[in-house]
């Protein structure tokens, strides 16, 4: 008797502490390459700022759209050599940083030859700048209200983490050439390759998640166990009536 009211109990408590957890989206990872008037204010000032990104160079741009801060934010490159990691400084609710690879700094010490290394120019990447090609792969973490926080390529939901130029959903057209005859990585690479393209790439390639709790319709493994308890209970009640 004692363990069919054990079972029922312990069901129940499943029921309430088992959460499904799914992404919330708090921000977005845009990157610019060679281009011009983006609409976004910030963005098309720092190129503004930075002719030689405008023309030829790399940019990315991290967005937190939450109402809480990103912090303790790493962007890092990967599957390629030297690797290299930049330390993102506080991105406040609703701010935005800027990075411009060889003109950036975060204050520390970085390989050389690697992306984000501060030379004082561009980094023109479609060149093999900062060691990097298509098949590079990138990836940001940080913490947002001690939830970690990770990128996930645009449009896929992908749970890995991480994102590469190569990826054929972020493969677009030159954004001077409309009609998609030739096509660009956001490294400048891509199938076209930059070819002095002007206004190559710009757009959403990855989007920046924290664990979500969502309390709600439980899990099918839990509705089960709380149909299990229910009939324990039951069971356990008539017994002892019966008795």
């Amino acid at each position: 008797m004692n363990k069919l009211y054990a079972i029922g109990l312990s069901a129940l408590v499943a029921m309430c502490i088992t959460i499904p957890m799914h992404a919330s989206v708090i921000g977005d990872i845009f990157v610019c390459y060679a281009c011009q008037n983006t609409g976004d204010a910030t963005i098309d000032a720092a190129l503004a700022a930075n002719t030689g990104v405008a023309s030829d160079g790399i940019l990315f741009a991290f967005k937190n759209t939450s109402g809480s801060a990103i912090t303790g934010g790493v962007f890092s490159v990967g599957g390629t050599s030297p690797s290299d990691s930049f330390v993102v400084p506080i991105i406040e609710p609703g701010g935005e940083f800027i990075l411009m690879p060889g003109i950036t700094s975060d204050g520390g010490s970085h390989p050389s030859g690697g992306l984000f290394a501060h030379t004082g120019s561009a980094m023109d990447t479609s060149d093999g700048g900062g060691g990097v090609a298509d098949d590079s792969i990138f990836m940001f973490t940080g913490l947002s209200n001690t939830l970690a926080v990770t990128s996930l390529t645009a449009g896929t939901g992908a749970a890995n983490g991480t994102f590469t130029s190569g990826d054929p959903g972020l493969i677009k057209p030159f954004r001077d050439n409309p009609t998609g005859s030739s096509r660009v990585s956001f490294l400048g690479d891509g199938p076209s390759g930059d070819g002095g393209c002007n206004n190559c790439y710009f757009g959403l390639v990855a989007t920046l998640d924290t664990p979500n709790v969502v309390s709600g319709v439980p899990e099918p493994s839990t509705l089960l166990l709380f149909g299990s308890a229910l009939i324990a209970i039951g069971a356990a009640r008539k017994l002892k009536r019966s008795r």
